[in-house]
């Protein structure tokens, strides 16, 4: 009897034994596939696989710098909620007119980036995907907006008249010159006659043809 409750107790004793190994070999097990899997993460690429894109914005015509104009230029997150901030740049005629960072944008959600323009010319935005964008390590890449046209403040109305009105005078063709006029205020010039002048025969002639006419006189 003694020899069977020794024997059940050794029995139970190994067996517990056997139960508490294999307790202990699958939790190091389970904990070093976890610390492997922590390392490859840390060691490897890793994209937070959100997705940006610019949308379609209304079309506005006629924008002009008369004023300082605020320029919007919405972004969708197509893909998964961002893990962090990206950066952006604003384009004036293709030079860099200013430099930002855009805040976190969640999944499916949408944000702008705002600029205020001043100077007319083309204005463009350019948006960076989040690091690892595509499982790419060393790319960065980048997305620009459709082009947003600002012309030059026109000028008044006064102005413009001026301006047409000297613009006409230059294309003008000049006419032909006309005889000038007499002035009415200047004197004419004086007609000088001539007076024909007797000689001593013309004289004498007139003389002797008035005779004739005193001597029948005397006779009558």
């Amino acid at each position: 009897m003694k020899n069977k409750i020794v024997l059940k107790t050794a029995v139970l004793f190994y067996a517990l034994l056997l139960l508490l190994s294999f307790s202990s070999s699958s939790t190091e097990a389970y904990f070093n596939v976890q610390q492997d899997q922590n390392i490859g993460i840390q060691a490897g690429s890793w994209w937070d696989e959100s997705r940006l894109a610019f949308t379609d914005f209304p079309e506005q015509k006629d924008l002009t710098n008369c004023h300082p104009l605020q320029l919007q230029f919405p972004i969708e997150n197509q893909g998964f909620t961002m893990a962090g901030t990206t950066s952006y740049r604003i384009y004036l005629d293709g030079a860099v007119a200013e430099e930002g960072t855009l805040g976190i944008v969640r999944e499916n959600q949408s944000s702008a980036i705002a600029f205020t323009a001043n100077e007319p010319g083309i204005y463009t935005a350019e948006i960076d995907q989040r690091p690892g964008f595509g499982w790419k390590d060393e790319a960065v890449t980048s997305i620009r907006s459709k082009d947003v046209s600002v012309a030059k403040c026109p000028p008044p109305p006064a102005e413009k008249e001026n301006t047409e009105k000297t613009v006409d005078e230059k294309t003008e063709v000049p006419d032909q010159q006309e005889p000038a006029e007499a002035n009415p205020s200047e004197p004419e010039a004086e007609t000088e006659l001539e007076i024909p002048v007797k000689g001593k025969d013309d004289v004498s002639s007139e003389q002797d043809q008035e005779e004739p006419a005193d001597e029948t006189r005397e006779e009558r």
